[in-house]
């Protein structure tokens, strides 16, 4: 099923690589003494090789180009291999914990509660109130990632277009693979952790040909289960990378990387009530099949049910069968007395394995002393499959049946059970980027009198260019009946859906693992004839009943300068950027009569180019060589969706975000102490959301019926809503070495993120039509609508609608969003002379205050009550050990960390509904640890 990109942008690259150092040989000297041959200044990579402790010096973040942080404006923290190392964290998510203004992400932020947009690996954080996107050696990345290649991660805040144009507005987290060097190094790494879980990892570092060719190969396997029976994920990865210096000042990098990850992601809540109503009404029971649905109970539907039983018996047709009911089905269960925290609906069944494969290729080339170029490529494959026994919204109920469908006695009459429909998802990804980047540095002061000279400064100008085609496929899948009654022509009607029962006993281990996997139970066909009558038999089959695929190309420009004006002492940095994106979309091919997905083709046409442009502005004074003044003001944008219109028939157009940081660095103790001190404030305009378009275009559409029929806007279109969404407020940044054995992270911001300006652009096409509807208010509206029967009712109810669902809620706090946020690790190690020598000993705090969950519903002027959760606060503790080993030619280091050292379960609330009853949670990770034991030689 699946389509290849044509390999052009490979093969493009390929030649220019080949060809670009023989040009080179022109204008500069490639020969050397071999003592002379590492070219180790490049301007395109930082290597982290200067890193001390915790504290980074140089980043690509700001410029593209290699420049010491305290030159860069743009708000960036590193997190360096040390600092990666004693948090004890294996992938980007885990060391987000002690990120700046970060905060884990939550769907109720977003209006979605059935868990879509927690399935996915990408990184589920959000930076100043927005989602963060993310990089790998500053190539968009979207796959699964793990730190067992990572050398670092660098953490840049609010808007970076020299960076990325398309994207986040609240930051994007970047992190940089290790790389082949020229000298010989080899490290294991063992761990065992909480819940069985194992992890080792392989480090080599070869040299072949000594200062011209070196190969680096890291290698993974961790089994990882969790305090949720269900939860796991298993791995086994393999990185190689590779470093070519043919020439003096040519370069060539190459790496790949294969990986294989399984894992079962189980709501981070509890499951969902689906049945106290029915106790409320006395637990009433149906004592026959298909009796009379009595109070608290509801009945699963007159069409055909074709239901299996996780108890062996047969299929059978359960419609018009009886279920508990709750009247609260977005309500989690918060009595875990009854139902304990470590049990997950979903089940094992609810497993996503991923199977990726990445490859990149650099050419580094000067070509004139201050003249260098890159051309890069990555191609990203990737395959998925996600499965769900049931739905993350499906809740809990009980059997309130006392007898199955055919009359006989229900042998699990009273046992909770998960009920639903199986569903599936494969998908494909297959990502190619080819780059080009110059860069160009001249030095006044090499050219003109050196007070002249140091006052006009040095400047670095990088240019780049940049293909990225990006193909996707996703095909969904039921669990269907193969084998339909004639009557059923159409395979993917919902009355032939295989439902599945998986009965729930807590007294038992396995009635902890939820929905029982289809794949792992499969069944066999039987027959089976329905209340209604029909005969025939029952084959259950995974069938792909939909189809979506699309390719995207985009193309970038982008050009940044660096200047160094009065001898360094004032930098300044611009970037422009332009992106320029289109898409064609696939028709999916079904079989003739049943609408099963059989394939799809590429043939449609590609739409119209979309294109947008950013820029960045950024400058930094430095008074003293311990003070620096910065400001940054820099944009982003995501090109508006073409199939989206305002109610008014115009298309919603694009999301533009905008950034503004400015504040004062101190670089103290002769530069062991880096404080930073800001204030931000980050937005996003034009946000697509979806509100009060229904009933504006609803309402618009049956006045201009009696009032001018030219007006009525089409309804095959995309309706939607925009808002904007605006973060601001104080960051305070600590990174330190005070001692060659002391180092220390520290961050605390205050933010507010409010929504505003919701449905404006629809609002005001319902206001600048009000004083014509109002004039014709008494104009009769014959359609039976309850809410209104003239044009003067219809804007009343229009007026109410607005207010309750879009006006009262501007400026208000984003849901999930916590004011202060605060963190802190620190590490120590004793000194050689002292008893203690070896050893090391640090931790960590964090803290999150009250977050928004939820709002009452607003009063006659507006006014709304706020529901806030309760603050979190977290303590993690790191002992470690270090000492030389088999006389000297191997460092070993033991190191055990325990994450929530106090072992608070509290849970976190997240939602709350618009009485201040909590609605939803996500449970805290109890307390682990792991013991990693590293050899290095």
């Amino acid at each position: 099923m699946k389509t290849t990109i044509p390999p052009k942008m490979f093969s493009h690259a390929l030649l220019a690589m080949a060809v670009l150092p023989v040009l080179a040989t022109d204008g500069l000297s490639q020969s050397g003494e071999p003592g002379d041959a590492v070219y180790t200044l490049s301007p395109f990579t930082v290597d982290g090789s200067n890193d001390v402790g915790y504290r980074a010096t140089n980043t690509l973040a700001g410029s593209r180009l290699n420049s010491e942080l305290r030159d860069t404006a743009a708000p960036i923290s590193v997190f360096t291999k040390d600092l990666i190392q004693d948090l004890g964290a294996n992938d980007v998510q885990s060391a987000t914990f002690y990120s700046v203004n970060t905060e884990e992400f939550t769907e109720a932020e977003v209006g979605d509660q059935a868990g879509n947009q927690l399935q996915n690996d990408g990184l589920q954080f959000n930076i100043r109130g927005f989602k963060t996107s993310a990089t790998r050696n500053y190539f968009d990345w979207g796959l699964n990632s793990d730190n067992f290649n990572t050398e670092r991660i660098d953490f840049s805040r609010g808007p970076n277009s020299i960076l990325y144009g398309l994207g986040s507005p609240g930051g994007v987290v970047n992190t940089s693979t290790k790389q082949a060097n020229m000298e010989n190094a080899y490290g294991v790494e063992l761990q065992l952790s909480s819940w069985d879980g194992f992890r080792v990892a392989l480090d080599a570092n070869q040299v072949l040909v000594d200062e011209k060719l070196a190969i680096r190969v890291n290698l993974l396997k961790s089994d990882q289960d969790s305090w949720i029976r269900t939860k796991f994920k298993d791995q086994e990865r393999v990185h190689v990378a590779a470093t070519f210096q043919p020439f003096r000042f040519t370069k060539i990098r190459g790496e790949f990387e294969r990986g294989d990850v399984d894992q079962v992601k189980p709501r981070p809540w509890g499951p969902l009530d689906g049945f106290s109503a029915w106790e409320a009404a006395g637990k009433p029971t149906i004592d026959t099949a298909r009796g009379e649905i009595p109070e608290g109970a509801a009945s699963l539907g007159g069409s055909t049910r074709l239901t299996y039983t996780s108890d062996g018996a047969s299929v059978a047709d359960w419609s018009l069968m009886g279920q508990s009911d709750s009247g609260r089905f977005n309500y989690a269960i918060f009595d875990f007395d009854r139902v304990p925290r470590e049990f997950d609906a979903i089940g094992l069944g609810s497993r996503v394995d991923l199977d990726y494969d990445t490859f990149s290729l650099y050419l580094e080339q000067r070509i004139l002393e201050n003249l260098n170029v890159e051309l890069s490529f990555n191609k990203q494959e990737s395959q998925s499959e996600e499965n769900r026994p049931i739905n993350w919204n499906a809740p809990l109920r009980v059997d309130i049946n006392a007898q199955l469908p055919d009359g006989s006695t229900n042998p699990n009459f009273g046992k909770y059970y998960v009920e639903d429909s199986w569903r599936g998802f494969r998908m494909d990804d297959e990502k190619e980027i080819a780059r080009a980047t110059l860069s160009y540095e001249f030095d006044f002061k090499d050219r003109l009198d050196s007070n002249v000279g140091a006052i006009l400064g040095r400047h670095r100008i990088a240019g780049l260019l940049e293909e990225k085609e990006d193909y996707g496929t996703r095909f969904n899948l039921r669990e269907l009946n193969s084998t339909p009654f004639e009557q059923l022509n159409d395979w993917t009607n919902s009355r032939n859906r295989i439902y599945r029962r998986t009965y729930i006993d807590f007294e038992t281990d396995e009635g902890y693992y939820g929905a029982l996997s289809p794949q792992d139970n499969p069944l066999g066909s039987q027959a089976i004839t329905t209340r209604t009558g029909l005969s025939g038999t029952v084959t259950p089959a995974f069938l792909p009943d939909n189809f979506n695929g699309s390719i995207t190309e985009l193309d970038t420009e982008m050009l940044a300068v660096q200047s160094y004006w009065l001898d360094g002492r004032l930098v300044t940095t611009y970037g422009h950027r332009k992106d320029s994106q289109r898409s064609q979309g696939a028709t999916r091919l079904k079989e003739d009569g049943n609408n099963i997905v059989t394939g799809f083709r590429f043939d449609q046409e590609f739409g119209d180019w979309a294109s947008g442009t950013t820029e960045t502005v950024g400058l930094v004074f430095h008074p003293t060589s311990s003070i620096s003044v910065f400001y940054n003001d820099s944009e982003s944008i995501n090109l508006g969706n073409p199939n989206r219109y305002m109610v008014d028939g115009t298309v919603v157009g694009d999301e533009k975000g905008f950034g503004e940081d400015y504040g004062v660095r101190f670089y103290l103790l002769e530069d062991r102490v880096s404080l930073s001190v800001s204030k931000y404030e980050t937005a996003s305009t034009n946000r697509l959301t979806f509100n009060v378009e229904g009933p504006i275009r609803q309402v618009s559409n049956d006045i201009w019926e009696v009032l001018d029929q030219s007006k009525v806007v089409e309804d095959g279109l995309g309706i939607a809503s925009t808002e904007d969404l605006v973060s601001e407020g104080y960051e305070l940044e600590l990174v330190a070495n005070p001692t060659d054995r002391w180092s220390i992270i520290a961050n605390l911001s205050d933010s507010e993120t409010k929504v505003d300006n919701i449905a404006s652009r629809n609002i005001a096409y319902f206001e600048s039509n009000r004083a014509n509807w109002l004039a014709n208010s008494s104009v009769a509206i014959d359609i039976g609508n309850p809410n209104y029967g003239t044009v003067g009712e219809a804007v009343a109810f229009l007026d109410d609608q607005i207010l309750t669902r879009a006006t009262a809620f501007n400026g208000r706090m984003k849901l999930s969003h916590s004011d202060l946020k605060g963190s802190m690790f620190t590490n120590y190690r004793f000194a050689e002379d002292s008893n203690l020598s070896g050893f090391s000993v640090g931790g960590g705090m964090r803290y999150a205050s009250e977050p928004v969950i939820g709002y009452s519903v607003a009063d006659s002027a507006g006014k709304a009550t706020k529901f806030e959760g309760d603050s979190n606060f977290v303590v993690d503790a790191k002992v470690g050990y270090k000492r030389e080993i088999n006389d000297g030619k191997v460092m070993w280091n033991l190191q055990l960390n325990v994450r929530n050292l106090f072992d608070n379960d509290d849970i976190i609330l997240t939602l709350a509904d618009s009485s201040g009853e909590n609605q939803r949670y996500r449970f805290q990770e109890p307390r682990q640890w792991s013991l990693t034991s590293r050899f290095e030689f």
